[in-house]
């Protein structure tokens, strides 16, 4: 009966990383001398701001109690997130690329200008009142060549001015204001814009004045139902006269921020992008804005979102949520635009109720490219989804946590990050610490300490060449160009987390063989990229067998069925197609109703990666859901195990 039910359905049907240097002679693994990175997960600022990958770059996450962040670009590449109540503090301590193990090795020191090629430039700032402001900060560019001037910092001075030496020549500055009212309380943001100004060699000095009260354009929305803002972001890409490009932004949450126009740049181009989010006022309507826009002229005038729903794309996004861990989650946002990499914020309030379903409109004439990522209550899970690209009057739906989740690697088909990669002596092994049942999304702890535990091993044959807590991944270097076989095995505990009753424990262990020579099937396409800074092009997808189930449960992730059914699809990563495409050769199932000591095998039925298994679930009041085993192997003999413990609920059940 049971064998005949799944042939039915079928055919119906942010952790720390490590850099490690292998010396395989000596057999032993070594760490080098690098930072910690989460790999794609969430990092913690020093102001107990959260960060998080997002279209090449990094997002702030709401915190809930409102706040403004600088964005910056610089001369290397590296970002900065910049909270505004960082004032007085380090920049270098808001560096989100190096903290990540991103970043890039300090610039060497170039020669320094004789006196007589530098010449004074005072920029001096004025508030809303014509008073010295408190907590701005200056950006400024040498727009003939940034690596003449690039730089930010924090206004300092009683006299509200930024003293400069710089090389003659054309350059844009930019300010952001903070105001505060009479009690210290903060209440909007402006950006003051300079497109063009120049420094000239006939002059002593060079006086330039940015007053706050020049801006007064509004960023703001007016949308077809009922909405107030919960996030907004302006900022821009901006070219020298070489094609050099530099970053500047401001974020805000609920507070209203303001920007001047300026026309476009005489040297060089800018590219403007603004984004504006918001949410019902209504709690119970169920839906959300998600809205930007962009310009290369310059700052527009015209600062108002003026949407149409049938311009508009429709997000029908349907949460799952750990009958422990039920009430509002988070739905955030970031608009992908390839000219402006560096974005300010994944804005959105926790206005998400899971279980249950959430309506997200999306504009499309920013190019309709949304990344979108998923905060679960109390911030324990953070999930990732690849680029969504939506077309105006278009619906569409999203699935969030069906579970178990557990850890697995996606199959991905828009523009990405690789976790597990190689090329030359480079070896990158990362293993997301979560996944739903959609192929393509990834998660991590939603906190990056937790009381959840992670141990993590690899394997250069028989020799543990890294061995791990608490992380999800290392790179290797000093890799053996010689083929060879790894096994990676991690565990992940739960248990000590009170919002999981669900997919308490997971072990997972994968075997995959290495050849330094890149498949050509397997290469990296050029939309995509690997994680780790040491992997450069090309890059080739590790064969890595991957796991997606998707169980016939409620919204809870639970099930009063008599019979539980389960879709297994069986593959390996990939990334826009490229992967191993070696066939899977076979497939098992087994559960264990007492906890892992015992073990009993269930028939599977499918072919080609699909497959379905169907079981008796336990009667009783006191029954809980048996832990699932899948073993999978391909034809090549790159193979997966991976157990899981309580991967749904039983209704009625304690």
């Amino acid at each position: 009966m049971l064998r005949l039910l799944a042939r039915m359905l079928l055919a119906g049907v942010t952790i720390a990383g490590t850099v490690i240097a292998v010396n395989p002679a000596a057999g032993h693994s070594a760490s080098a001398p690098s930072p910690e990175k989460p790999g794609g997960g969430v990092m913690t600022l020093a102001t107990g701001d959260r960060v998080a990958p997002a279209g090449g770059g990094f997002a702030v996450l709401p915190t809930g109690r409102g706040g403004a962040y600088i964005n910056y670009r610089d001369a290397a590449g590296d970002q900065y997130i910049v909270p505004r109540t960082a004032r007085g503090t380090d920049p270098s301590q808001f560096n989100v690329s190096a903290l990540s193990g991103q970043g890039h090795p300090a610039a060497a020191p170039r020669a320094a200008a004789a006196d007589d090629d530098l010449h004074p430039l005072t920029v001096k700032t004025n508030d809303m009142e014509g008073a010295p402001p408190v907590g701005a900060y200056v950006w400024l560019m040498n727009t003939d060549s940034v690596s003449r001037h690039l730089s930010f910092q924090e206004i300092t001075n009683d006299d509200g001015t930024v003293q400069y030496k710089v090389p003659a020549g054309n350059y844009a500055a930019s300010v952001v204001f903070f105001d505060m009212d009479a009690q210290g309380k903060y209440t909007a943001s402006r950006m003051v814009t300079i497109n063009d100004f120049v420094v000239s060699d006939d002059k002593p000095s060079t006086e330039l004045t940015i007053d706050e009260r020049k801006a007064t354009t509004l960023l703001d929305a007016k949308t077809p139902r009922a909405s107030v803002q919960d996030g907004v972001s302006a900022g821009f890409a901006r070219t020298d006269a070489k094609g050099k490009v530099a970053n500047w932004g401001i974020a805000d949450t609920s507070n209203p921020t303001y920007v001047n126009p300026q026309p476009a740049p005489k040297v060089g181009t800018m590219h403007y992008v603004a984004q504006w989010d918001g949410v019902s006022t209504n709690p119970d309507a169920g839906y959300r804005y998600d809205l930007a826009h962009d310009s290369d002229a310059g700052i527009p005038e015209n600062q108002t979102f003026s949407v149409r729903a049938k311009d508009l794309a429709t997000v029908r996004h349907k949460f799952s949520a750990d009958p422990a861990n039920q009430g509002l989650g988070a739905l955030m946002s970031v608009s992908v635009d390839p000219t402006y990499p560096f974005p300010l914020a994944f804005n959105g309030s926790p206005d998400a109720r899971m279980p249950g379903t959430l309506t997200d409109y999306l504009s499309t004439g920013n190019g309709g490219e949304w990344q979108q990522m998923v905060l679960t209550p109390g911030n324990t899970v953070a999930t990732y989804a690849d680029t969504l690209a939506v077309e105006p009057g278009r619906k569409y739906t999203a699935t969030w946590g069906h579970g178990p989740l557990a850890p697995n690697l996606p199959q991905s088909t828009a523009p990405t990050v690789c976790t597990m990669c190689a090329t030359g002596s480079v070896l990158q092994a990362e293993l997301p610490i979560y996944a739903d049942s959609e192929p393509d999304h990834h998660g991590d702890f939603g906190t990056p300490k937790t009381a959840a535990t992670s141990h993590y091993v690899l394997y250069r044959g028989d020799t543990v060449v890294a061995d791990k807590k608490n992380v999800k991944g290392v790179t290797l270097t000093d890799v053996p160009q010689q083929p060879g076989d790894y096994r990676l095995v991690m565990d992940v505990d739960n248990t000590a987390l009170p919002k999981f009753s669900q997919s308490t424990r997971t072990h997972t262990d994968l075997t995959f063989h290495h050849t330094p020579a890149i498949d050509p099937a397997s290469k990296l396409p050029g939309t995509y990229r690997c994680t780790d800074k040491a992997l450069t092009t090309p890059c080739q997808v590790l064969p890595v067998l991957s796991l997606h189930y998707d169980l016939a449960t409620d919204a809870t992730n639970t099930s009063g069925a008599r019979v539980q059914t389960l879709k297994l699809s069986v593959g390996h990563q990939s990334y826009g197609g490229a992967g191993s495409k070696s066939p899977i050769r076979k497939v098992t199932l087994a559960l264990s109703y007492d906890d892992g000591k015992t073990w009993k095998q269930v028939p599977v039925t499918g072919h080609a990666g699909q497959y379905v298994a169907a079981w008796p679930n336990p009667r009783g009041h006191n029954a809980t859901a048996p832990s699932l085993k899948v073993a999978a192997a391909d034809a090549d003999g790159n193979k997966i195990t991976q157990t899981v413990t309580r991967p749904y609920s039983l209704r009625g059940a304690k």
